[in-house]
Parts: structure tokens; C-alpha cells; sequence
């Protein structure tokens, strides 16, 4: 922390930081804030978590699978439902989840958010192996877009494989998603698409 203290207080002395605002932000900063590095990384997940969903969010900020941690940043991204499927193995990993997500105004058609869709699977997921890409389905009666792909939790090295199907309505985007260790996510996988034949939206 004090390095980057000491980082922010020499860009100020050079004059690299040109912005008025900007300064006057950090200058305040430093005079009366103690450095946390607990606050600074709350506040990079709340910034994250306004473009993130949950599973990207989870993975990022290297949370558990499970983690119910995601529900105190998410904002944008609203998890209407999320829940562990039943296991006889204490280890396996298996959840779904339904979000809404508000869509800023300029975006309005589905194939715009299939665009941001495949772009952050890219930043989150790099080394991401895609099962089935992104093609055109149905959800609730919409058109839709589904894919499927696989990546390796950088703490557990698991591989996990996530299933997921989109549509966009009334300026909001639906998101269903199932994600499960790899052996293991055809399991439950009919459990998903019972979901996916089910879902509707009513307002």
C-alpha cells in the first residue's frame, strides 16, 4: 500500500495526472484517508461488478463457486435465482442461477448483447475452451442465444464447464446459467434444460 501511496504522490509532483478533478480526488485522498487495502479492493469489485455477472465475478476475484459473496456487490445484474443442485459427493460443485441484468440505453437488441456476451467470456475467461459456440435458441418464447464452455478455476485447478442461454426484453437481459465440474455436468444437466423449457417472463 505505501508503494502505491508513494506511486500516486509522485504522478501528482510530475504533473501526470492532469485532470483537475482528478487531482483534487487524490489530493484529498492522501491527506485525509488511511490507505486500506481492504477498501481499495471493495471498491475494485463494486467497479467490476457493474460490467461483471456473478460467475465471471466469482472467478475473477478468485471466490468459490458457491460463494455467496457475489450478492453484496452486484448492482446492474439482479440473480432472481440461484441454487445447488443435491449431491451425495460433499465435493461436487453444481449451481443455476437466473439473473436480470438492466442494459445501459444504447444497447436494445439481442444480438448487441450477444456481442458484449462473447467479448467478456474473452477478458474473463482467456484460456477458455468452447464446447458448443454461441448459436440462436429460444427462451420463454424469445429469441435466444446459448453456448457452452469450459476453464479451470485457478485455485482448485478444476475443470468446470458452464452452459448458458440469454434473451433480451424491455431493455433487460435474462440470463440462465449452469455451471458444474466437467465430469460431472451432464449429470444434472437435464435439471437445466427442464428450467430453460419452463422459464417465462410475465411483466
Amino acid at each position: 500500500m505505501n508503494q502505491l501511496k508513494q506511486r500516486i504522490i509522485r504522478l501528482l509532483e510530475i504533473g501526470e495526472i492532469k485532470d483537475r478533478s482528478e487531482r483534487e480526488k487524490f489530493e484529498y485522498l492522501l491527506k485525509t484517508k488511511k490507505w486500506n487495502p481492504y477498501c481499495i479492493r471493495h471498491s475494485a469489485i463494486t467497479a467490476d461488478s457493474d460490467y461483471l455477472p456473478e460467475y465471471a465475478l466469482k472467478k475473477k476475484v478468485r471466490w468459490s463457486i458457491n460463494s455467496k459473496q457475489g450478492s453484496r456487490y452486484i448492482k446492474t445484474s439482479i440473480n432472481l435465482i440461484v441454487f445447488s443442485m443435491p449431491s451425495k459427493n460433499s465435493s461436487e460443485m453444481v449451481t443455476m442461477s437466473i439473473a436480470m441484468e438492466q442494459l445501459p440505453r444504447n444497447i436494445t437488441a439481442l444480438e448487441e448483447y450477444v456481442q458484449i456476451a462473447e467479448n467478456l467470456t474473452k477478458a474473463v475467461f482467456p484460456n477458455a475452451t468452447i464446447v458448443i459456440p454461441t448459436q440462436p435458441q429460444t427462451l420463454g418464447g424469445l429469441p435466444a442465444y446459448a453456448k457452452v464452455f469450459t476453464f479451470v478455476h485457478p485455485e482448485t485447478e478444476m475443470s468446470f464447464t458452464v452452459g448458458q442461454i440469454f434473451t433480451v426484453c424491455n431493455g433487460k437481459a435474462y440470463v440462465l446459467s449452469y455451471t458444474a465440474q466437467s465430469e460431472i455436468y451432464n449429470v444434472h444437466y437435464q435439471a437445466f434444460q427442464d428450467v430453460i423449457n419452463s422459464f417465462q417472463i410475465t411483466y
